[in-house]
């Protein structure tokens, strides 16, 4: 593969997330490649150019990242400054999806009753309790009671 110059790449980065409209883009690189590095320099100099625009748009810019420990990296890096919104990408989906928690709950809840109510209707059709079938129904209506009465 082709090494790029660390300048040029923090450039063409920086121009991905100044473009318009912005873009996004995955650094990706093995260990110790200086993608945290390389990342700071990027978020510096979109502090420096940019930012402040973002701000009053009342904007952030998103930092998403895979790990816990790069996440606290490049919070401590850009010295905890709010308008990065810096997280791991379970907790960006969690962070989406939170605010529909209980719509969530009540569609799982929904469908759960639908799954123990099927299930119980082919039970009382089966003429042998005791068969593959049977059990494994058993089993799924188990399963489904258990996790709707843990829902809450």
């Amino acid at each position: 593969m082709k090494s790029v110059n660390s300048l040029v790449l923090e450039d063409l980065i920086f121009d991905y997330v100044s473009s318009s409209p912005p873009q996004s883009f995955i650094l990706y690189a093995g260990a110790g490649a200086g993608k945290t590095h390389t990342l700071h320099q990027v978020l510096n100099k979109i502090k420096e150019d940019i930012l402040l625009s973002l701000g009053r748009e009342n904007k952030k810019l998103a930092v998403i990242t895979y790990t816990n420990a790069a996440c606290d990296e490049i919070k401590e890096r850009v010295n905890f400054d709010n308008n990065f919104f810096v997280s791991t990408i379970h907790s960006f989906a969690w962070s989406l999806i939170s605010p529909f928690t209980k719509e969530i709950k009540e569609i799982i809840k929904e469908n759960l009753k639908e799954i123990i109510n099927e299930e119980e209707k082919k039970l009382k059709k089966s003429r042998d309790l005791n068969n593959k079938t049977s059990i494994g129904r058993q089993e799924r209506i188990r399963k489904s009671l258990k996790r709707l009465s843990s829902l809450e």
